[in-house]
Order: C-alpha cells, then sequence, then structure tokens
C-alpha cells in the first residue's frame, strides 16, 4: 500500500505540473496571437490612415487650383490704338491676373478648408510657376503649380503600442492649365481721326492632380 500510495502521489504531482507548464504555454500563446493581430491590425489601420491623409492633401490641392482656375478663366478686353499688337492685351491679362494669383499664394483657404474636411490637418502650402507654357498671340502664360502638404493623427493600438500616436505626412501638387482661349477684334474708333481696335479674349483654365 505504501508503494501504491507514493506512486499514487508522484502521479499527481506529475499531472499538476503538466497542467502548470500547459497553462503557461496557452498564456503565452494567447499573449503572442494577441501581439500578432495588433501587429497586422496596425499595419492595416497605417495604410488606412495613409490612403485618408493622401486623399485629403489632394481635395486641398485641388480646392486650391480650383479657385484660381476660377479666378483665371474670364473674359480680358480693351480698346487700344490701332496697330496695338494682341500680345499687349495679353501681357496685361497675365501681370493683372495670373501672376498675381501666383504671388498673392490664392486658394490656401480653400485648400486647408477641404483638408480638413477629410481629417488632415494643412501644414504647407504653395503656389509657383510650372515649366509649361501656351503662347497667346505670341506671349506666353505659364503653367501653375499648387503643391499642399499636411499630416493626419494616427492612434495605434495594441499590448505594446496601445495610446501612441504617430503623424502620417502626405503631400500632392496640382496643376492648373490652360485649357482653351477665344479672340475677337473689332473697330472701336470714336472718330475716323482716332483709330482704335478692340481686343476681346475669352480663357478658360482648367486643373488636374500632376503628383
Amino acid at each position: 500500500m505504501d508503494a501504491l500510495g507514493t506512486a499514487l502521489v508522484k502521479g499527481w504531482r506529475w499531472i499538476r505540473e503538466d497542467r502548470g507548464a500547459s497553462t503557461l504555454s496557452l498564456l503565452a500563446l494567447g499573449f503572442l496571437l494577441l501581439l500578432g493581430s495588433a501587429v497586422l491590425f496596425n499595419f492595416a489601420l497605417i495604410g488606412y490612415i495613409r490612403h485618408r491623409a493622401v486623399t485629403a492633401l489632394d481635395a486641398g490641392a485641388l480646392a486650391g487650383a480650383e479657385e484660381i482656375a476660377r479666378y483665371l478663366s474670364t473674359t480680358w478686353e480693351l480698346c487700344v490704338p490701332a496697330g496695338t499688337p494682341p500680345s499687349t492685351v495679353v501681357a496685361l491679362y497675365d501681370q493683372n491676373r495670373v501672376r498675381w494669383a501666383v504671388w498673392g499664394q490664392m486658394g490656401a483657404g480653400a485648400a486647408m478648408q477641404y483638408a480638413s474636411m477629410n481629417g488632415s490637418q494643412l501644414t504647407r502650402y504653395r503656389v509657383s510657376f510650372g515649366s509649361e507654357f501656351w503662347t497667346v498671340h505670341g506671349h506666353p502664360l505659364r503653367q501653375i503649380l499648387v503643391d499642399a502638404g499636411g499630416q493626419r493623427t494616427l492612434s495605434l493600438v495594441g499590448p505594446v503600442v496601445g495610446g501612441q500616436t504617430r503623424q502620417m505626412g502626405a503631400q500632392a501638387t496640382a496643376e492648373v492649365y490652360l485649357r482653351r482661349w477665344r479672340f475677337q477684334s473689332w473697330d472701336c474708333s470714336p472718330n475716323p481721326e482716332t483709330p482704335m481696335v478692340y481686343y476681346w479674349f475669352q480663357f478658360d483654365w482648367g486643373i488636374r492632380l500632376v503628383r
């Protein structure tokens, strides 16, 4: 009986020890699974937030470009002395409209608003001339580029990084380009002794994302 009792005690101890080791193994496995799930979820979350940040900056750059395009899409007309080349009127339009839009950094408010509506914060906005141009009666009208940069807050989850935040940066560039233009001219002389000519231009500008 003593030998049998001893064997039973040893067997019970072995079972208890095996159960303890199994419990620890299960706990470790559960933690690893939880950690792995958090890592995978954070990777998916980062991809989603990055996509949303890019979308927000695309919207911001396009909103700024749209404001500029609306401002530039207009008629420009002038009665000038006969013999004045049409390029003179185009140069005045360029100086008073196109260049002013760039110098005044037009569209910043609209870009900030649309970036905010899409969950991002606008941190950089720049309007500049591009390398392309379109010649209208001998005068070049240059391409306008609208660069927008910003960031979106990312909150991580999981047993190790949960609660930490990161800033996801993004940027976008939109182009304002001359889509089409029209020109007409007619006599506007007040009298035969003062020959004058009337130049009428209509400009239509478009927008598109370039990168």
